[in-house]
C-alpha cells in the first residue's frame, strides 16, 4: 500500500467516525422534549369561557382562532362580531388578540380593550384554580 491510500483510508475513517457520532446513534443523555409551540391553552378556555354569551363560527384551537357571530352581550345594545387570536404558548397578554366589530363597521372606543380585559381575567382564574391542590 502506498502512503496516499492509507493516509485516504484513515481521513475516510474518520470522516465515518465523526459522521456516526454526529447522527446520535451513541447518545448517552436523555432524550431532548419537543416544546408544543401552538397556542396558550389558558388564554384560548379564557376566550371560550368570556365570550360564550356568542354564537361560535369557527374555532382552530392548533391556530388558536376563534371567530364569534354576531349577537349582544347580556344586556347590551349594541350587537357585536368578536374574533380572537391566541398568538404564543405563553401566558401573557401580549399573546392575546380581540377584533370587535359591529354590524357597521367599527367598534367603540374600549370595547376590544373592555373584552381583552374579561378574557386576561379569567385567565388568571383558571390558572389559579389549575394550581391549588
Amino acid at each position: 500500500m502506498t502512503q496516499a491510500f492509507r493516509l485516504g483510508r484513515l481521513a475516510l475513517i474518520g470522516a465515518l467516525v465523526v459522521g456516526v457520532s454526529g447522527c446520535g446513534l451513541f447518545r448517552t443523555g436523555p432524550t431532548p422534549v419537543v416544546q408544543d409551540t401552538g397556542p396558550n391553552p389558558i388564554l384560548y378556555q379564557a376566550s371560550l369561557d368570556t365570550l360564550s354569551f356568542l354564537p361560535l363560527q369557527g374555532a382552530d384551537a392548533t391556530m388558536g382562532r376563534i371567530d364569534y357571530g354576531l349577537a349582544r352581550a347580556p344586556g347590551g345594545t349594541t350587537p357585536y362580531q368578536v374574533s380572537v387570536r391566541v398568538t404564543s404558548p405563553v401566558l401573557d397578554a401580549r399573546s392575546l388578540s380581540v377584533l370587535a366589530r359591529t354590524a357597521g363597521g367599527a367598534s367603540a372606543p374600549g370595547v376590544q380593550a373592555g373584552l381583552r380585559d374579561a378574557i386576561l381575567t379569567r385567565a388568571r382564574q383558571i390558572r389559579i384554580a389549575a394550581a391549588q391542590p
